[in-house]
């Protein structure tokens, strides 16, 4: 079997879990290949029911950690579940048109956002930009860029 079952990390201080085994995570930083992944798997395996669950629980690195867990007695999730983890190690995603679909809408959001505003205002203002895509102001302060922007701040600066 490709899935593992849950053990108790060494400092946490949550729930037991030892009945379940482990599907797929998301948290606060997934790419959409992840949260396609997750959001798709849950659904292949029948989603939440008195087996299938999801956890959240705080985490301090990346802010939470979502993950699928699917009780030992449930026999057919932990079978459904077991062959999409094998086929991931092959190929990376789970169902295509969701992932597509996922990507193209995280796109038009961008594309409709106040980022292309900023984009105007610094090509047109010839603001300077450091090789992180942070803004160096005339007066020599550096305004930090998000790290969710910094992608299109280094190609602006070519």
């Amino acid at each position: 079997m490709k899935l593992q079952k849950w053990t108790k990390p060494q400092y946490y201080y949550g729930e037991n879990w030892n009945e379940y085994y482990i599907f797929l995570s998301q948290n606060r930083d997934s790419e959409a290949l992840e949260r396609s992944n997750f959001e798709c798997g849950l659904r292949k395996i029948g989603g939440k029911s008195e087996t299938v669950i999801t956890s959240y629980e705080r985490h301090w690195a990346c802010g939470w950690l979502e993950t699928i867990l699917i009780h030992e007695s449930d026999t057919k999730a932990l079978e459904i579940a077991d062959k999409l983890a094998q086929k991931l190690e092959d190929y990376p995603v789970i169902d295509e048109d969701h992932f597509s679909e996922l990507v193209y809408a995280e796109g038009e959001e961008f594309l409709n956002s106040d980022i292309w505003d900023r984009f105007n205002y610094i090509n047109e203002n010839g603001i300077a930009l450091d090789d992180f895509g942070n803004e160096i102001r005339q007066d020599g302060q550096i305004v930090i860029v998000p790290e969710s922007d910094r992608h299109l701040y280094k190609v602006m600066k070519g």
